[in-house]
Protein backbone atom coordinates (compact mmCIF):
# COMPACT_ATOMS: atom_id res chain seq x y z
CA UNK A 1 0.00 0.00 0.00
CA UNK A 2 1.43 3.38 -1.05
CA UNK A 3 1.16 6.25 1.38
CA UNK A 4 -0.49 9.44 0.22
CA UNK A 5 1.59 12.61 0.51
CA UNK A 6 -0.32 15.13 2.62
CA UNK A 7 0.37 18.84 2.26
CA UNK A 8 2.02 20.31 5.35
CA UNK A 9 -0.20 22.12 7.82
CA UNK A 10 0.81 25.62 8.84
CA UNK A 11 0.37 26.27 12.52
CA UNK A 12 -1.33 28.17 13.72
CA UNK A 13 -3.73 28.18 10.78
CA UNK A 14 -4.72 31.48 9.18
CA UNK A 15 -7.67 32.54 11.34
CA UNK A 16 -7.98 36.06 9.93
CA UNK A 17 -11.45 35.23 8.53
CA UNK A 18 -12.73 34.64 12.06
CA UNK A 19 -14.06 37.28 14.42
CA UNK A 20 -12.15 37.53 17.75
CA UNK A 21 -14.59 35.45 19.81
CA UNK A 22 -14.76 32.70 17.21
CA UNK A 23 -10.99 32.77 16.72
CA UNK A 24 -10.29 32.49 20.46
CA UNK A 25 -12.74 29.62 20.85
CA UNK A 26 -11.30 27.76 17.85
CA UNK A 27 -7.71 28.19 19.01
CA UNK A 28 -8.71 26.95 22.48
CA UNK A 29 -10.32 23.87 20.91
CA UNK A 30 -7.18 23.32 18.84
CA UNK A 31 -5.15 22.99 22.05
CA UNK A 32 -7.37 20.35 23.63
CA UNK A 33 -6.14 16.75 23.92
CA UNK A 34 -6.83 14.51 20.95
CA UNK A 35 -9.74 12.08 21.13
CA UNK A 36 -10.88 9.09 19.11
CA UNK A 37 -12.29 10.11 15.71
CA UNK A 38 -14.94 7.36 15.85
CA UNK A 39 -16.38 8.96 18.99
CA UNK A 40 -16.48 12.33 17.25
CA UNK A 41 -18.25 10.75 14.26
CA UNK A 42 -20.98 9.47 16.60
CA UNK A 43 -21.32 12.91 18.20
CA UNK A 44 -21.65 14.54 14.77
CA UNK A 45 -24.47 12.13 13.85
CA UNK A 46 -26.21 12.83 17.17
CA UNK A 47 -25.87 16.60 16.76
CA UNK A 48 -27.26 16.37 13.24
CA UNK A 49 -30.30 14.55 14.66
CA UNK A 50 -30.69 17.24 17.33
CA UNK A 51 -30.68 19.96 14.65
CA UNK A 52 -33.29 18.10 12.61
CA UNK A 53 -35.45 17.65 15.70
CA UNK A 54 -35.13 21.33 16.67
CA UNK A 55 -36.06 22.41 13.15
CA UNK A 56 -39.54 20.92 13.65
CA UNK A 57 -40.34 23.85 15.93
CA UNK A 58 -37.93 26.45 14.50
CA UNK A 59 -38.30 27.40 10.84
CA UNK A 60 -35.14 29.50 10.92
CA UNK A 61 -32.72 26.61 11.37
CA UNK A 62 -30.83 26.03 8.13
CA UNK A 63 -31.02 22.23 8.03
CA UNK A 64 -29.32 21.84 4.62
CA UNK A 65 -26.37 23.91 5.86
CA UNK A 66 -26.16 21.92 9.09
CA UNK A 67 -26.26 18.72 7.03
CA UNK A 68 -23.43 20.00 4.80
CA UNK A 69 -21.36 20.90 7.86
CA UNK A 70 -21.97 17.42 9.30
CA UNK A 71 -20.95 15.83 5.99
CA UNK A 72 -17.72 17.83 5.95
CA UNK A 73 -17.02 16.82 9.56
CA UNK A 74 -17.60 13.17 8.73
CA UNK A 75 -15.39 13.37 5.62
CA UNK A 76 -12.56 14.96 7.60
CA UNK A 77 -12.89 12.46 10.43
CA UNK A 78 -12.97 9.61 7.91
CA UNK A 79 -9.74 10.83 6.34
CA UNK A 80 -7.76 10.24 9.54
CA UNK A 81 -5.46 7.20 9.50
CA UNK A 82 -2.89 5.97 12.03
CA UNK A 83 -0.28 7.84 9.95
CA UNK A 84 -2.12 11.18 10.06
CA UNK A 85 0.19 13.76 11.64
CA UNK A 86 -0.94 15.24 14.95
CA UNK A 87 -1.31 18.82 13.60
CA UNK A 88 -3.80 17.60 10.96
CA UNK A 89 -5.75 15.66 13.58
CA UNK A 90 -5.81 18.72 15.86
CA UNK A 91 -7.22 20.91 13.08
CA UNK A 92 -9.88 18.37 12.20
CA UNK A 93 -10.88 17.83 15.80
CA UNK A 94 -10.96 21.56 16.56
CA UNK A 95 -13.29 22.15 13.60
CA UNK A 96 -15.54 19.26 14.61
CA UNK A 97 -15.59 20.37 18.23
CA UNK A 98 -16.63 23.85 17.13
CA UNK A 99 -19.49 22.45 15.04
CA UNK A 100 -20.65 20.36 18.02
CA UNK A 101 -20.93 23.46 20.24
CA UNK A 102 -24.53 24.64 19.87
CA UNK A 103 -23.86 27.76 21.90
CA UNK A 104 -20.73 29.01 20.19
CA UNK A 105 -20.14 32.54 18.85
CA UNK A 106 -23.52 32.36 17.10
CA UNK A 107 -25.95 29.99 18.83
CA UNK A 108 -26.71 27.36 16.20
CA UNK A 109 -30.30 26.88 17.30
CA UNK A 110 -31.24 30.39 18.47
CA UNK A 111 -29.25 33.17 16.82
CA UNK A 112 -30.12 34.89 13.56
CA UNK A 113 -26.84 33.86 11.92
CA UNK A 114 -27.05 30.24 13.14
CA UNK A 115 -24.28 28.24 11.44
CA UNK A 116 -22.40 31.10 9.75
CA UNK A 117 -19.55 31.01 12.27
CA UNK A 118 -19.35 27.22 11.93
CA UNK A 119 -18.96 27.61 8.17
CA UNK A 120 -16.15 30.12 8.62
CA UNK A 121 -14.37 27.81 11.07
CA UNK A 122 -14.82 24.76 8.84
CA UNK A 123 -13.50 26.68 5.84
CA UNK A 124 -10.41 27.71 7.85
CA UNK A 125 -9.87 24.02 8.60
CA UNK A 126 -10.43 22.77 5.04
CA UNK A 127 -8.17 25.50 3.63
CA UNK A 128 -5.38 24.72 6.12
CA UNK A 129 -5.67 21.03 5.25
CA UNK A 130 -5.61 21.65 1.50
CA UNK A 131 -9.12 20.21 1.13
CA UNK A 132 -10.72 22.72 -1.23
CA UNK A 133 -13.13 19.92 -2.24
CA UNK A 134 -14.77 20.25 1.18
CA UNK A 135 -15.04 24.04 1.28
CA UNK A 136 -18.55 25.27 1.96
CA UNK A 137 -19.48 27.95 -0.55
CA UNK A 138 -22.50 30.19 -0.85
CA UNK A 139 -22.86 30.78 2.87
CA UNK A 140 -21.38 32.88 5.66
Amino acid sequence: MRSVELPPVELPPDVSALDPRTRDTFLDLFERPLSDERTFALHVAQYRELVHHASATNDFIDVPLADRLAEVCQALLGSVTPETPEPRRRLIQAGVRYFLMADDADDDLASASRFDDDVRVMNVVTTALGRADLEIVGSA
